[in-house]
């Protein structure tokens, strides 16, 4: 071959050669994307731990706070109840305390024990096993007032003597044996127990007094 067909020859191919870049840069090549290794998945006996959201924790948060606190309970004085089955009563001249005294009166009442008609004085002496007795049930109020162990209220404690004055210039005791009952004699002469505020209907109510017989 001449020269000149190898110059020839070699100027065909150099367009050849010069062209190839230009046809490649229209082509877009699309890397691949880079996937992240798939983790392990959760072991069945371990639930997965989720943080609630900033959102709540701060609701939570007020919610708790908001709640009120009940006060504390006030405590009721002595003087507003109306029976104090705990409350400490004074004897004087009596063998028996005011808790024997309301048992032996409230086995009385279930006996149904006979034998007391005009004697509801007798009967409340007997309860305490008195020492130094007064006639009528108006005498023993009048003394236990005097000595300061007569209340003219109705907040009695269990074991306190209630007075009413009635048609009968004797007066009339009762016993006060708590939930609002007394034990007393009926017009029979048999010992009963009932309401409080039923004795009202025979008189005028006095007042209540520690049981004294000094």
């Amino acid at each position: 071959m001449s020269i000149r067909h190898k110059v020839l020859g070699a100027a065909v191919v150099i367009p050849v050669l010069t062209a190839a870049p230009a046809i490649a840069d229209d082509v877009v090549v699309t890397p691949e994307p880079v996937t992240s290794p798939t983790p392990d998945p959760t072991p069945t006996d371990q639930a997965p731990v989720v943080s609630p959201p900033q959102t709540e924790i701060a609701a939570s948060a007020t919610t708790v706070q908001s709640i009120p606190v009940a006060p504390a309970p006030k405590r009721v004085s002595a003087s507003l109840r109306t029976s104090r089955a705990g409350a400490s009563i004074r004897t004087v001249g009596t063998r028996y305390s005011p808790v024997t005294a309301v048992f032996r009166l409230t086995q009385w009442a279930r006996q149904g024990r006979a034998g007391y008609h005009n004697g509801c004085l007798r009967l409340t002496d007997n309860a305490y096993g008195a020492s130094n007795r007064v006639g009528t049930a108006l005498r023993q109020w009048f003394r236990a007032k005097r000595a300061g162990f007569g209340h003219t209220n109705r907040m009695a404690p269990v074991g306190a003597q209630l007075f009413w004055r009635t048609s009968n210039p004797a007066g009339h005791v009762a016993t006060y044996v708590g939930r609002g009952l007394v034990v007393t004699n009926m017009p029979s002469g048999r010992v009963k127990m009932v309401s409080w505020r039923s004795v009202d209907r025979w008189g005028p109510y006095l007042g209540w007094a520690e049981p004294y017989y000094g």
